[in-house]
């Protein structure tokens, strides 16, 4: 599997994932080598060939009226309640990139689907984001 697992900030991801990221150019990923080890196995068994992906491009991009930007209640730090974009602040050439005040969230264009689907990559899977 090319994506066994995706939590919050990072992407465990195969290094055929990681070559289709270069592939198309994106630079705004940070590619960190990683070994997954599984209790009870040997040496011989032991998953190396993954990285955590860091995608550092954040764009400011989520809908001003529709977002719900607020401030949170205990912690005063600013937020939006919905991750509605606006695709006008998206630029042209942002083929993966996180939304502002979502760290969790990658956005991805629908070529980039495409090109993951002709290498045959697997483990992904995606939803509809709003587009206000």
């Amino acid at each position: 599997m090319d994506l066994p697992w995706f939590a919050g900030s990072g992407t465990f991801a195969s290094y055929r994932f990681c070559d289709v990221v270069r592939e198309i150019g994106e630079s705004q990923a940070q590619f960190l080598p990683v070994a997954i080890e599984r209790d009870g196995l040997d040496d011989s068994q032991v998953y190396a060939s993954y990285s955590v992906i860091n995608w550092l491009r954040e764009v400011d991009c989520l809908h001003p009226d529709l977002a719900g930007f607020g401030t949170h209640p205990r912690y005063g730090f600013k937020m939006a309640q919905h991750c509605v974009l606006d695709e006008s602040r998206i630029p042209k050439d942002a083929i993966i990139f996180r939304p502002s005040f979502y760290a969790s969230v990658v956005v991805v264009r629908e070529d980039f689907l495409e090109k993951l689907s002709s290498h045959g990559i697997t483990g992904w899977d995606t939803m509809g984001i709003e587009i206000g």
